[in-house]
């Protein structure tokens, strides 16, 4: 079937017998550098003699590798993600998450440098053209832009809706390529500043780390957070390989000069090596602490850096380039007829298109083979110490151009019948779940039903407390104030017959609702003006006899 892409999960493969015939092809490591901060970056010399570190507490860091001395660049008030070397190695360009660009003169013993406000927030990627002349960059303000070396602006391409991670130019400078954390990846025609990007990339489910073009300008190839690894043909923008590449985030990637492998590197703190002309995995290197955050190929290929968290920068032999030869089949087929290569615009996602004749990576095609080496010391001769645990890859066997499209057409149909399964138990599962939710929900309901009937009954009761304790509170006040009265009409009859030698008042009796205890009060108030002593209240009273006669 055409427009088939095959995800293939690479299983991990231990206890395995080490095979001679793998040994001298087997990547080890050479040396390791350090620095005082975190690595987010790396970039060769052209020559392959200097090697560019980017740092998080804003420095740049060159080191001449045959005599292991470093300079360090300062001028940056932030951290640095991306390095890289000029064409002519004359000139390092280092992006900083203080929104510049700097260009450095790594021969200079004051290395001197010359800034670009280049984006108006953090800077993630710069890159030289292969003409040395422009400059591509990258930044979380969305947008990449295209700069000439003496910082004159040439064009902006906007179309992502988050920040922009990673950048590439394709090695003809025809092309460029964005990946986001809007989980696309878009390409730019360069030719035209400015314009629409004139394909999008979409299938992943977490942003774009880092991205690159293959060495012959056919090739695009992404690693995501979600640890895959993907590689498309650009020429009819179809998906050659696809690798669940890592258990982690996968940081960085870098392609092989000869086109052959590509290196992925992950917070998993492995790196990966992976053979694209057989498609399966070739090695596995661990040895560096904490997240890997970079790794990256030297120009000529003979060697390979990669940085960690742990602030080391480990340099390691790529021996395994000996496996390719030049009767290796080419991982981007060419065209049936010998036309100049050109770019289709296309809006649809990279599933869509025809069958280009390219070839489709199948699970009978894909060796699930996977190789460790545990870094270990380098010893005094400059070797490494390293513990290998390897297997040999299986061969396919050879078949016929008549056999070919039959064995692909059955696996095709066994894959369909394997996923038509695997969708019909999940359903199955969906509609058990979504039955005990519905089971769940009448139950919640329930409950909710009867707190609400409990908060109405609490509710009436507080009312008919309320009503009664106001009742109760009323009757007293009012009792209270009876009483009050009473033994006010008695003080005053016994002031006025005391005083002015008045016959005592008849007292008016009590209704006859009156509680006893009011009368009890009355008569407490006689016996305790009888008790007085009757020339102190003479007295008293003498005293108050002009008010008492107004």
């Amino acid at each position: 079937l055409p427009n088939t892409v095959f995800v293939v999960s690479m299983p991990k493969v231990t206890g395995i017998t080490p095979s001679d015939v793998w040994d001298e092809f087997a990547p080890f490591l050479q040396t390791t550098l350090t620095t005082k901060s975190s690595i987010p970056t790396l970039s060769f010399s052209p020559d392959s003699e200097q090697l560019a570190a980017g740092c998080n507490d804003g420095t740049v860091t060159v080191w001449k590798l045959e005599k292991k001395r470093s300079m360090k660049l300062l001028g940056h008030k932030s951290t640095v993600h991306s390095v890289d070397f000029s064409p002519a190695g004359n000139l390092v360009a280092s992006a900083s998450a203080d929104c510049t660009v700097r260009l450095w003169k790594p021969t200079s013993k004051n290395g001197d440098s010359s800034s670009i406000k280049t984006h108006s927030a953090t800077v993630r990627k710069v890159a030289f053209f292969p003409d040395a002349k422009h400059l591509l960059t990258a930044s979380d303000d969305k947008t990449i832009k295209l700069w000439t070396i003496d910082n004159k602006f040439i064009a902006s391409y906007n179309e992502h809706n988050n920040w922009i991670r990673a950048a590439a130019i394709s090695p003809d400078c025809k092309l460029g390529a964005s990946g986001s954390d809007d989980k696309t990846v878009k390409v730019w025609d360069f030719t035209s500043p400015g314009s629409s990007s004139i394909h999008t990339f979409h299938g992943f489910h977490a942003a774009i780390s880092d991205l690159t073009f293959s060495p012959d300008g056919l090739g695009l190839a992404a690693v995501s957070h979600d640890g895959s690894l993907s590689i498309w043909d650009i020429r009819k923008w179809c998906c050659l390989q696809h690798y669940n590449a890592h258990d982690s985030a996968a940081t960085a990637l870098t392609w092989h000069p000869a086109g052959k492998h590509i290196i992925t590197s992950s917070n998993d703190a492995t790196i990966k090596i992976w053979d694209l002309t057989q498609g399966y995995l070739f090695y596995t290197l661990t040895g560096q602490k904490g997240h890997i955050t970079c790794v990256e190929f030297s120009k000529d290929g003979s060697k390979f850096a990669s940085g960690a968290n742990d602030q080391t920068v480990n340099i390691w032999k790529s021996n395994f380039d000996k496996t390719c030869t030049a009767n290796s089949p080419p991982i981007f087929k060419p065209q049936p007829a010998p036309k100049e290569q050109t770019y289709e615009q296309d809006a649809h996602s990279m599933s869509g298109g025809t069958d280009m004749g390219v070839t489709t990576i199948s699970p009978s095609h894909m060796h699930h083979a996977q190789h460790e080496s545990t870094a270990m010391p380098v010893a005094s001769d400059g070797t490494s110490t390293t513990t290998n645990h390897r297997t040999t890859p299986t061969k396919p066997t050879p078949m016929s151009p008549q056999q070919q499209p039959q064995q692909q057409d059955g696996e095709v149909l066994h894959n369909l019948i394997s996923h038509v399964s695997k969708l019909t138990t999940a359903c199955a599962q969906l509609e058990q779940r979504q039955l005990a939710l519905e089971q769940e929900n009448s139950r919640c309901q329930q409950r909710c039903e009867m707190l609400q009937n409990h908060i109405l009954e609490i509710s009436k009761t507080y009312d008919g407390f309320c009503q009664d304790l106001k009742q109760a509170i009323q009757y007293e006040t009012e009792e209270r104030k009876r009483g009050f009265q009473a033994i006010q009409q008695q003080l005053t009859a016994q002031i006025a017959r005391g005083v002015l030698g008045l016959p005592s008042p008849t007292l008016p009796q009590p209704v006859a609702d009156d509680s006893i205890h009011h009368n009890e009060s009355v008569s407490s108030a006689e016996d305790l003006l009888a008790t007085r002593d009757q020339a102190g209240w003479a007295s008293t009273l003498r005293t108050m006899q002009p008010n008492l006669n107004q």
